[in-house]
């Protein structure tokens, strides 16, 4: 199919019409809305009808004269084109969605709040796996916007969103490299412990009551 102008991107776009039987009177009702008798384009048993013999007020088209049960009206709306067209993966952006918009588990998802992931009888609220050696490092993470070293073994898992209370649980794992015992990973009481913000993380083995570890995970659930 031919055409004047730029490329279009994905297809062209239909033009919304119109086809009406079995009307008598001079007055239709459209499908659509019109400010101006130019919006559309009006057809009566195929022949064009002049725009001088036409008026239009919102959705009622009056004609020049009276139709009978066998007439064919057909209308086109010129000012009006339908189609979609759906974005490219990564090109929707929170501004581009209205709050509610999405829904997960059957909950709507305010944006720029914290995402629950539903697992049956509880569900994880937040999560990450760093590396404590060191600087800590964050490999992953949901809803924690750092981790606070408080030296050795000792750490602050701090949230991004705060928590409805301190009233959760808190799974952890940890370990070093091959060779060492194996790492014990604690709720730290003397680090803070569990609020609403962050809770405190102590790494210990037999050996130092704290020691970094490598791996360190961490969940949230409620």
């Amino acid at each position: 199919m031919g055409y004047l102008g730029n490329v279009p991107s994905e297809k062209f776009l239909t033009t919304q019409k119109d086809r009406f039987t079995g009307l008598t009177g001079s007055t239709v009702t459209l499908s659509h809305s019109v400010s101006s008798i130019s919006d559309i384009i009006v057809w009566v048993n195929s022949v064009k009808q002049d725009y001088n013999s036409l008026s239009v007020s919102g959705t009622t088209l009056t004609l020049g004269g009276a139709l009978v049960s066998d007439d064919v009206v057909q209308v086109a709306y010129i000012g009006r084109t339908v189609g979609t067209k759906a974005p490219a993966v990564g090109t929707v952006t929170n501004s581009m969605l209205a709050n509610s918009s999405i829904t997960l588990n059957g909950s709507a998802v305010s944006l720029g709040g914290s995402a629950t992931i539903s697992s049956g009888a509880g569900s994880v609220e937040t999560w990450v796996n760093f590396n404590g050696t060191g600087t800590p490092s964050i490999r992953g993470s949901g809803n924690v916007s750092s981790i606070s070293d408080n030296g050795t073994g000792s750490y602050t898992v701090n949230f991004s969103n705060n928590l409805t209370d301190a009233n959760y649980a808190v799974v952890a794992c940890g370990d070093r490299e091959t060779g060492e015992r194996q790492i014990v990973v604690l709720v730290d009481q003397n680090n803070g412990g569990q609020s609403n913000s962050s809770v405190g993380i102590a790494t210990i083995n037999n050996d130092n009551p704290y020691r970094d570890a490598e791996i360190v995970g961490i969940g949230i659930l409620r």
